[in-house]
């Protein structure tokens, strides 16, 4: 599973931007993994899959939008 904080995130493989509702980010991506990190501490990582089943750790949103953030990321 990815790192749980953007710390742990290598230079270069995060990026600051806005959510739908206009709230900073922090999105981190390896080519494999992904993750969002909020202000607030709410974050979702998670890994593309070959079989289209999502290995999602999230915490302060809602597993179906937490899946939703890995599904368009990988691009399902």
């Amino acid at each position: 599973m990815s790192p749980a904080s953007a710390e742990q995130w290598k230079a270069g493989e995060c990026e600051a931007d806005v959510d739908d509702g206009g709230e900073p980010i922090k999105v981190c991506d390896d080519g494999y993994h992904m993750a969002v990190f909020w202000n607030d501490g709410s974050f979702v990582n998670g890994a593309c899959t070959e079989d289209g089943s999502y290995n999602v750790d999230y915490k302060g949103i809602s597993k179906s939008d937490a899946i939703a953030w890995v599904k368009e990321f990988c691009g399902d």
